[in-house]
């Protein structure tokens, strides 16, 4: 008996440290909007090391490392245009069209994950099942096309909880644009909902704040200067959904 009563007494203790972090959120918030890729599954490493394949199977050899690629994706795909192309010039002079080399590393992507899968980030499946056990309506805005998370969406079933997606598909800007947020509300807020956006990248954010969302970033893999700028912002930070609903 005294063991069930310790085990009830655990079980209340974890209710309560969700509770006691989104619950306010849950009454002030309608929609709830999240990226994909670094926040609610562990695609960064996928991604860099898919932009690894496609250099190499052109020749070169993308020797950032995980941090500086990281410093570049998240800052916007510009930035990181910019820098593969600043590395390899010759790369340029070979295609100077990023669509195609983008759909190269797309297809180097697909086949990492089809191959190894990927991992949720940690505290994703607490906070999905909270929000749907509070029947809160939740939307993915991702640079993803829509044939990525139909594979991501396979090898994760509770991610298929979120009803609404807004793909690379259906804007024309990418992040930090706020063209996908501005979509996701035109299509899945009604006029009077009060919406709440997680991301885990600087871009990300400044697509939140441009769309005039209240923004929460998530992540682990910042450095003290986007960390700094976030602050400065007012963005809230944490460093992963667990270290949010454990405060």
């Amino acid at each position: 008996m005294l063991e069930y009563r310790e085990k009830k007494v655990l079980c209340q203790r974890k209710v309560g440290d969700i509770v006691s972090k989104f619950i306010d959120w849950v009454k002030k918030y309608d929609l709830f909007l999240f990226d994909l890729d670094g926040l609610l599954v562990d695609t960064e490493t996928l991604h860099y090391r898919a932009y690894q394949k496609m250099c190499l199977q052109r020749g070169y050899v993308l020797s950032l490392d995980f941090s500086a690629y990281c410093g570049m994706a998240h800052m916007g795909s510009e930035s990181l245009k910019e820098g593969v192309y600043k590395l390899f010039p010759a790369l340029y002079e070979e295609e100077p069209n990023w669509a195609i080399l983008h759909k190269e590393k797309q297809k180097a992507f697909l086949e990492i994950l089809s191959k190894e899968g990927v991992a949720l980030m940690p505290g994703v499946e607490k906070v999905l099942r909270f929000l749907m056990a509070h029947q809160k309506k939740c939307c993915v805005v991702t640079h993803s096309p829509s044939q990525l998370t139909d594979e991501i969406k396979e090898k994760h079933p509770i991610l298929k909880s979120i009803h609404h997606w807004v793909t690379r598909e259906q804007y024309d800007r990418p992040k930090p644009d706020p063209d996908s947020y501005q979509m996701a509300i035109k299509l899945y807020a009604k006029p009077q909902d009060k919406v709440i956006g997680f991301e885990d990248s600087v871009r990300g954010f400044m697509a939140l704040f441009a769309a005039g969302i209240d923004a929460v970033v998530i992540s682990s893999i910042l450095n003290q200067e986007m960390k700094k700028f976030l602050k400065e912002k007012g963005a809230i930070q944490y460093s992963s959904f667990n270290a949010l609903i454990t405060v």
